[in-house]
């Protein structure tokens, strides 16, 4: 369902025009998920393709004792990896009329063409950009990519697959091994030696690689009560309570991507990515009108995945 719901306007000032000096400055807005908040783990890349392919490259020993016989040895394999997009879009129509003759029509307008109403331009600048990016967000995590239903707006949640399906794919594939860490522990203190054991279980050549483990903010928030619990009221700064202890290259990260998770994500910046295939179009509206009525839409190709699988490190919990 698409629309404009004014009724309770209407209920509570009538079904008139007044013109009091209110304007767009009085049309409160809540915050909503950005993807600026995810950037600072994510390597973001702009394609034409709808499935990046990648190989990754593996190396056999090569070192040997000498001997004057040629002794061949060595071997480099490599693995296809790839990254699928899919494609989303944003269908809304309006009724800019519903805004006539209530407190809200100063966003109408007496021109003829519907499309040259200021709502329609509030529209395309407050809502829609904004609200492609919070949905994105809000759905990193659980999405899961189902068909539509012909003639039936889908649920953002089906529209495309989201971390945990994807973890969990390349887990049964064989790709990733869980790192065990059990449920993570309601005792703050107990919480944050389980983060410490879950880096000393990464190998040891990418222990002290930068990178952030990906939580839901009210872990990241019990992390940093159990790193002072556990070490003491120094590590009450912002540049450090969220460290881990002897590990300072790694930092505990909440983010709304991985709101409602009890998974640990872990993988560099430059090995996490987030595709899309026309970006400009989350911005660039298409806007028709069609006799009193104005459609607003736009499609574009959006992915989620991991260059290479071999630096994806995650823990045991919600592997279904």
């Amino acid at each position: 369902m698409a629309g404009i719901t004014a009724t309770d306007i209407v209920t509570q000032w009538g079904d008139y025009a007044q013109d009091r000096g209110q304007s767009e400055a009085d049309l409160n807005e809540v915050l909503r998920e950005s993807l600026e908040t995810e950037l600072p783990d994510m390597s973001v890349v702009h394609s034409n393709d709808t499935i990046l392919q990648r190989s990754n490259v593996a190396y056999a020993e090569v070192l040997q004792a000498f001997q004057q016989t040629f002794t061949p040895k060595g071997n480099v394999t490599f693995t296809p990896n790839e990254i699928r997009l899919h494609r989303v879009k944003a269908d809304i129509i309006f009724t800019p009329d519903d805004l006539v003759d209530t407190w809200v029509d100063f966003l109408s307008s007496t021109k003829l063409s519907r499309e040259d109403w200021p709502f329609v331009r509030w529209i395309a600048d407050r809502y829609v950009p904004q609200q492609i990016a919070a949905d994105i967000v809000n759905n990193m995590y659980g999405a899961v990519r189902v068909a539509p239903t012909p003639g039936t707006a889908g649920a953002t949640s089906a529209s495309f697959n989201g971390y945990k399906k994807i973890i969990n794919d390349a887990i049964t594939a064989g790709k990733v091994v869980p790192i065990v860490t059990g449920a993570l522990n309601a005792d703050a203190a107990t919480m944050c030696t389980q983060f410490e054991s879950f880096v000393k279980a990464i190998p040891e050549l990418y222990q002290h690689v930068p990178k952030s483990l990906r939580v839901r903010r009210a872990i990241e928030q019990r992390f940093k009560e159990g790193k002072r619990a556990k070490y003491g009221a120094m590590n009450n700064t912002s540049d450090v309570n969220t460290q881990i202890m002897d590990f300072e290259e790694n930092i505990v990260r909440g983010t709304a991507a991985m709101a409602g998770a009890n998974k640990i994500i872990c993988s560099p910046k430059v090995n996490s990515i987030i595709a899309f295939k026309g970006y400009e179009n989350i911005n660039n509206l298409e806007i028709q009108a069609e006799d009193r009525q104005v459609k607003v839409f736009t499609d574009f190709h959006v992915g989620l995945g991991y260059n290479d699988w071999r630096l994806v490190w995650t823990n045991d919990q919600e592997l279904t």
